[in-house]
């Protein structure tokens, strides 16, 4: 078991807000694996296909969107445990996307990865209907951690 600090939470108007709060986190057996599937969003294809073959690896099943109208369509239609968001994106960037996502209703979660580690983004991505952000390049095993922790 790993002791987890979690700082944010949705409150009931939907806003993240800072809480002190522990939870002790156990590992998903594979079985628990395969009933999450986490949605990756990034204008990079090169990107899109190196997440997919990881987290399949991990056990997951993953679904793609290389932009954030497909992951709206995505996250409308499906059951969907997870998003992980890359934020610069052409058209609509993962803020407006997950504005766009939490205006439609819909509270699954959502991560956003970025490597702009300014405390300025990691602000606006606190305010912005993001559960956590994940800075590029990252460890596999906090990926993994953070998916574990958040993913429905």
């Amino acid at each position: 078991m790993k002791e987890v600090n979690f700082h944010l939470f949705w409150n009931l108007q939907n806003r993240l807000i800072p809480e002190e709060n522990r939870f002790v986190i156990q590992k998903n057996s594979s079985n628990q694996r395969k009933n999450k599937t986490i949605l990756v969003v990034d204008d990079n294809e090169l990107n899109l296909k190196v997440a997919f073959q990881f987290i399949r690896k991990c056990g997951f099943e993953c679904q793609l969107a290389s932009n954030g109208k497909e992951a709206l369509q995505i996250v409308s239609k499906e059951k969907i445990s997870l998003v992980l968001m890359d934020l610069q994106m052409p058209d609509w960037d993962g803020f407006v996307t997950t504005e766009k996502i939490r205006a439609s209703g819909i509270f699954t979660p959502i991560i956003a990865l970025t490597a702009d580690v300014s405390i300025d983004v990691s602000n606006h991505v606190k305010r912005s209907g993001f559960l956590d952000i994940i800075h590029k390049p990252f460890l596999p095993e906090d990926l993994v951690n953070k998916i574990e922790l958040y993913a429905e």
